[in-house]
């Protein structure tokens, strides 16, 4: 449930509808069978039917068919390029990087659960990407990392909200 939940949260980053006081949506979360040049492939969040739409995870599906995603905080735009291929990559994008060693890196979902950071996505008002609060520290940063759909900072990111 809470994969689905943070894949949802990403989702909703990634459009521009907004329900509004009062206006509400009935969506049907379902289950598909994914085949991809003939093997079966799954997901980890599920899909959603809305009015007779399937709404996929961007970043899931893309990955299946061989793509990488680059999301351009500045101007909310989803870049899919082939995997083969470096994505590309400037100081207002997340980097999406195919390597699976996170060695260096801390998750997103870490620094919340284990730091109690506070972890926000900004679009407008002078600021793109994300906002990490912690102790009442704010800093911001355009650029994370991308691994299986997970956001991840470098372990310096520690030192940087101070945290020991």
């Amino acid at each position: 449930m809470k994969k689905f939940i943070a894949g949802l949260v990403i989702g909703l980053l990634f459009t521009n509808t907004f329900a509004f006081a009062g206006d509400s949506i009935s969506a049907v979360f379902s289950n598909f069978n994914f085949v991809v040049n003939g093997q079966a492939k799954t997901v980890s969040t599920q899909p959603i039917v809305y009015n007779g739409t399937s709404y996929l995870p961007v970043r899931e599906i893309s990955n299946l068919l061989g793509y990488t995603v680059n999301y351009k905080a500045d101007s909310r735009t989803i870049e899919l390029s082939d995997a083969s291929q470096p994505a590309p990559v400037d100081d207002q994008t997340n980097v999406t990087n195919t390597s699976t060693d996170t060695s260096d890196l801390i998750s997103m979902r870490d620094l919340h659960d284990k730091y109690g950071v506070d972890i926000s996505f900004c679009s407008g008002e002078g600021f793109n990407g994300v906002r990490l609060t912690y102790n009442g520290k704010s800093i911001e940063k355009t650029e994370y990392i991308t691994i299986d759909a997970k956001g991840y900072f470098n372990k310096g990111i520690l030192a940087e909200l101070g945290i020991n």
